[in-house]
């Protein structure tokens, strides 16, 4: 794994959800770029970049030997704060034990009335 990670977060419409890994990211990443994107951005950091941090320290803490190849995971936040649909590719040890941690964390209740909010993480 990269020394410094980067956290990359996106939402896309649910409606636009994508079925596969591939289109899940690159959906999110479109939607990045869009002005509604950007506007998300602010609260999107300040919710995932403190969880990441929490659930790599506790992954290495928790592995013997962790993977420490990059990864990257996509994930929905839905309107409750939970984070469902977690997959991450490539399924390492470390991105596995990643994926466990977010999917047992709960964010505060996103702005909007969106019913779900697709992220992206790149590590």
């Amino acid at each position: 794994m990269k020394n410094v990670f980067l956290i990359v977060v996106a939402l896309v419409p649910f409606h636009a959800q994508a079925d596969t890994f591939s289109e899940r990211l690159s959906s999110a990443q479109r939607f990045l770029e869009s002005p509604e994107g950007r506007g998300y951005e602010t609260w999107l950091n300040s919710q995932v970049g403190p969880l990441v941090t929490k659930t790599l320290q506790s992954c290495f803490g928790n592995l013997g030997a962790p993977d420490k190849s990059d990864f990257t995971v996509v994930a929905d936040v839905l309107s409750s704060g939970k984070l469902s649909s977690v997959v991450a590719r490539p399924a390492t040890n470390l991105a596995q034990c990643f994926v466990r941690g977010l999917e047992s964390a709960t964010l505060s209740k996103p702005p909007g009335n969106r019913q779900r909010l697709p992220i992206y993480i790149e590590l």
